[in-house]
């Protein structure tokens, strides 16, 4: 009976509620950078000896996130798992490829985070903290977080509007997540001159953890590479045979700009982010 229920009377596809679902987890990620972005900059202008206690916070915090990550990626599994059986889901496009990607890309993330915060921490014991030079330290890592901050939370935008058929991905969308990738650059610059600067190991380790987080999510969250991942999901086209005329029955209009029956698929780029260095 149940069965018979949901031909007759279909559940709505679940792909909106899965992006959503991993749009939350780009969002808890950012508000945890956001945050730890804000209080660095309060311990820069006086104590700096609150790093301790406040990067343990951060590391527990970042440990609740990547515990959380199994319920984002049960929605998806009951996303596609309610295709299968939905009739609804026949005349809509395959998103679901594309949000196990996003998925993937953002527990890699709150995963590389949880390593950042783990350094912070780690660090945050030594006696650089007493001297003058912290100051600057940690205005450097405030600026580093609120960079990866903004990408994952850009990036999380992007992957919610994939997963909902009836929102089209917008020029905001492709702009917003093209000027983190920017910022998350031109912050990666400014790590690349501070460990050139002779400093105490704890320093330098913090630095280049932060660095090599940077270069973790520039990768993950990179636009042009969604965009390739995107296009292999789509099916070969079949070319009709030479001297062969395909006739559309009357009345059977597609639009062009619209989601293909297999995935949405993002717009190709032809300035995209700088390819990363080995």
């Amino acid at each position: 009976m149940g069965i018979i229920a949901t031909l007759v009377f279909p559940p709505k596809v679940a792909s909106s509620d899965a992006g959503r679902a991993i749009d939350g987890l780009a969002d808890d990620v950012s508000e945890l950078l956001g945050r730890a972005a804000g209080e660095l900059d309060s311990m820069a202008e006086d104590q700096p000896q609150r790093l301790a206690g406040a990067a343990r916070e951060w590391l527990d915090d970042a440990r609740r996130i990547t515990h959380d990550i199994p319920v984002v990626g049960a929605a998806l599994i009951r996303a596609e798992e309610g295709r299968r059986l939905n009739v609804r889901a026949v005349r809509t496009p395959h998103v679901e490829p594309g949000l196990r990607q996003g998925l993937e890309a953002l527990e890699h993330t709150a995963v590389a985070i949880r390593g950042l915060m783990r350094s912070v921490a780690d660090a945050s014991d030594g006696d650089w903290v007493e001297e003058d030079s912290a100051r600057e330290v940690l205005r450097d890592l405030a600026e580093a977080f609120r960079r990866l901050a903004g990408g994952a939370d850009a990036f999380g935008e992007l992957v919610r509007h994939e997963g909902d058929v009836q929102v089209s991905l917008s020029h905001a969308d492709i702009t917003r997540l093209q000027e983190a990738q920017e910022g998350m650059l031109a912050v990666r610059a400014r790590l690349d001159s501070a460990l050139t600067e002779a400093g105490p190991a704890d320093v330098v380790e913090l630095y280049a953890a932060t660095r090599a987080t940077v270069r973790r999510l520039q990768h993950e969250l990179a636009l042009d590479e969604r965009v390739r991942r995107q296009l292999r999901l789509l099916r070969p086209r079949r070319v009709p045979a030479r001297g062969a005329v395909r006739r559309r029955p009357p009345g059977d209009w597609v639009d062009p700009t619209g989601p293909d029956d297999k995935t949405q698929v993002l717009p190709a780029l032809s300035d995209g982010p700088p390819e990363d260095d080995p």
